[in-house]
């Protein structure tokens, strides 16, 4: 037998961001603030962030929600 999976996927975006830009250059950090969030221990919370262009490059952070809830910032 396989393993049964099941995803849910919602759609979450910032109400806040402390320094809006359209572009930048080398490193950049930023605060944003999403509204309150829950679920279970053992889920998983992804970030993903594409650019623009159709051919554009994405980027995939996966944090679980137990190693979020312990966080100082990531």
């Amino acid at each position: 037998m396989g393993i049964c999976t099941n995803v849910q996927s919602i759609e979450i975006k910032p109400v806040f961001e402390l320094y809006p830009f359209v572009r930048f250059k080398r490193s950049y950090r930023n605060i944003y603030a999403i509204k309150k969030v829950s679920f279970p221990g053992d889920r998983v919370f992804n970030i993903e962030l594409s650019e623009k262009q159709l051919s554009g490059r994405n980027l995939k952070l996966s944090l679980r929600y137990s190693d979020l809830l312990n966080a100082e910032t990531f």
